[in-house]
């Protein structure tokens, strides 16, 4: 419904193929997905999705072959080998790929294990600022950004969900935001108005983290601290 509300209907949407970005399965189920959602709509979607295990980027070659002749696949279609951490900077292979593309209609970008793993220092949320900013340069409309991921404090880069945590501080400077925050999170422990970072254990945890990542990307997205405060986001979890 998001596309179809979004980028379908909008007048100003006027091309018969959307450009999607992701970070498909080896089984390409959500590319199967969309391609079944589109072509009901006479839309095709052109692919570029990233795998970087070879062996799981090997069955997702072997699918691609398969669903080529799909009416909604479009044939310049394709999946590289890569990391989505390659996108750290506008200057790899992977921007390479991206440009051939020009900008994408469509970015679902599904964490299996975390947007911040303990593992990738704070990589991945510098690989996404520039995957958001590079969007935000070349769309000459509207488009999509999907994410999940899965999170906790044992599997988290304590450096990255920090960086979360700081942006929703820089919120709660803002009276309504601090008053419509505290009356959704009214267990969160403050001091004066920034989080109490020794109280953040179990669901409080992952409820900052999805409030601090959508701050994040609000504040990407316009180059400045934005308040923004959308409480079915906020209360969402079905992504985690």
């Amino acid at each position: 419904k998001q596309i179809e509300r979004n980028l379908i209907n909008n007048p100003s949407f006027g091309t018969d193929t959307i450009k999607y970005f992701g970070l498909p399965g080896k089984d390409l189920l959500d590319i199967r997905y969309f391609e079944q959602q589109l072509s009901a709509l006479n839309k095709k979607i052109c692919l570029l999705g990233l795998i970087n295990n070879p062996l799981e980027w090997e069955s997702a070659q072997a699918q691609l072959s398969k669903i080529y002749d799909l009416i909604g696949i479009d044939e310049d279609s394709t999946i590289e080998r890569l990391d989505f951490d390659n996108l750290l900077n506008y200057n790899t292979i992977g921007y390479t790929k991206i440009k051939k593309f020009e900008y994408f209609h469509i970015v679902n970008l599904d964490f299996c294990s975390s947007i911040t793993p303990i593992s990738s220092n704070d990589d991945r949320l510098r690989a996404l600022e520039h995957l958001i900013h590079y969007q935000l340069q070349q769309v000459p409309n509207n488009w999509l950004l999907f994410i999940t991921t899965r999170t906790s404090k044992e599997t988290s880069n304590s450096n990255s969900y920090e960086e979360l945590i700081r942006c929703i501080d820089q919120t709660l400077t803002d009276d309504t935001y601090f008053n419509q925050f505290i009356n959704v999170f009214s267990d969160v422990l403050l001091n004066e108005r920034s989080l109490d970072r020794n109280n953040l254990g179990d669901q409080k945890f992952i409820n900052m983290f999805i409030v601090g990542l959508f701050n994040w990307i609000s504040a990407n997205s316009h180059n400045e601290p934005t308040r923004v405060f959308r409480r079915q986001f906020i209360l969402s979890h079905a992504t985690l």
